[in-house]
């Protein structure tokens, strides 16, 4: 065998191994990996490692939004904003960012619902006020939580209106006023309803101008950081 036909030989055989396999590769997809692992069958590209990350093109603001007819499903990294952008077929998205309430004002384009499942939900203001419609305002003032208690009532953090409705009067455990300065305590006593006619009496933390109240009774109070106040009672 001469020479020049051993060189045909050997590239016909380089052409067939390089060729070969990677007809078979794009059938399945293609993998790319540090362990030479076959790609997912679900995948046409899959791309695998211990040790390195995926990095996509990565560009100004303007460099992304003069990208010239770009293709939905387009993805880029801003670099300008640290963000993630994609084109919707129509428009620039962000990923994960964007406009939200933090950051601009919008409307509801549907009734929304939000379950608790038991837990608070708390708006720290600070300085700042929750406003509704200019009018309603608070720093913090009210909890719009209501209470049924029937019998040895122990005051709850998050109570706003307790409802005293136990037989023969009892005692009613107030917070310390000082960790809710400001705070405005709607009280009644309906002890008359739970089959009795007792009075409520006020225990820790009494307030300086009443200790007690009476059946079917209501009292207003309010915390002035040191001590409880009934400002209104029916």
């Amino acid at each position: 065998m001469n020479t020049k036909f051993k060189t045909v030989l050997i590239v016909i055989s380089v052409i067939l191994s390089t060729v070969l396999p990677f007809k078979q590769v794009l059938s399945q997809g293609v993998a790319i990996n540090e362990n030479a692992a076959d790609p997912h069958a679900s995948a046409v590209l899959d791309v695998s490692s211990t040790e390195k990350g995926l990095l996509i093109p990565r560009m100004s603001t303007n460099e992304r939004t003069s990208i010239s007819n770009p293709a939905k499903g387009l993805m880029v990294f801003d670099n300008d904003l640290s963000q993630f952008w994609f084109f919707d077929g129509t428009s620039w998205t962000a990923i994960g960012g964007g406009d939200n309430i933090y950051t601009a004002n919008d409307t509801l384009s549907d009734n929304r619902t939000v379950t608790h499942n038991n837990k608070n939900l708390t708006f720290v203001t600070g300085s700042g006020r929750a406003i509704i419609d200019g009018a309603f305002q608070t720093t913090g003032g009210v909890f719009a939580h209501v209470r049924t208690i029937t019998s040895s009532p122990v005051w709850q953090d998050n109570d706003y209106i307790m409802i005293c409705s136990f037989s023969g009067g009892g005692d009613l455990h107030l917070p310390n006023p000082s960790l809710f300065p400001g705070r405005v305590l709607l009280i009644r006593n309906n002890s008359i309803e739970g089959g009795g006619s007792g009075t409520i009496n006020y225990k820790s933390y009494i307030p300086i101008n009443n200790t007690s109240l009476t059946t079917s009774r209501g009292h207003v109070l309010v915390s002035d950081g040191t001590n409880w106040y009934v400002v209104a009672g029916v």
